[in-house]
């Protein structure tokens, strides 16, 4: 599938025409498909159809990018749209690199994506930064309908091996202010890693407390 390429830019960017340069020569050698470029300043519906924050926005597939970015990195993530490693890749990315708004963005648009926190959360060579930022984002959608689809992948993490997985995985739990999950943390009591057994109990305490 041909991921689907819009680039948002402003008549007074300074920024804008290196990126338009960059796609047409990109087009011209056949690297990416056709896109779709939108002015806000003459189409200014478009800034809350995309929930675009500033501008050069580019969008290839389900990837929000910000700035001037080279033809091998277009090319990169246009290549790796359509793929969950691909996802994956862009998540730790942008994580990595602090950007944290263009995950949470992505996940406007395409909300399923955040099962590809999973591997992340549960992988022993995820950077703190990754870490860190998945959290921020969890919390920032505690309670919200986006993030309701994990309760069928966290439970199995707090089986995991890693007790760091185990207590985020509990912790994740909460934030989906579901009561029902707290039969499957209460085992937590008894695990063997005391920092486990606290989150556990601040996470069941947090959840009888809604």
């Amino acid at each position: 599938m041909t991921p689907e390429i819009i680039l948002a830019v402003s008549s007074n960017c300074p920024l804008c025409p290196a990126v338009k340069q960059t796609l047409a020569e990109m087009a011209t050698k056949n690297e990416i498909a056709s896109y779709e470029l939108v002015n806000i300043q003459t189409e200014p519906s478009q800034l809350e159809k995309y929930q675009i924050r500033s501008v050069p926005w580019l969008k290839i597939g389900p990837f929000i990018l910000y700035g001037v970015h080279t033809q091998s990195e277009i090319k990169h993530w246009y290549q790796t749209a359509s793929s969950p490693e691909g996802v994956s890749d862009y998540i730790s990315s942008m994580l990595n690199d602090g950007n944290l708004n263009n995950v949470a963005e992505m996940l406007k648009h395409s909300p399923q994506l955040i099962h590809e926190f999973i591997p992340l959360i549960a992988a022993d060579d995820s950077s703190i930064n990754v870490r860190l930022g998945i959290s921020a984002i969890l919390e920032e959608l505690a309670g919200d309908k986006t993030i309701q689809v994990l309760k069928t992948d966290l439970p199995d993490l707090l089986k995991h091996a890693n007790a760091r997985v185990r207590g985020d995985a509990a912790h994740f739990i909460s934030l989906l202010h579901d009561k029902s999950l707290i039969q499957m943390l209460e085992p937590l009591h008894h695990d063997p890693d005391p920092g486990v057994r606290e989150i556990a109990e601040d996470a069941i305490e947090y959840l009888n407390s809604l």
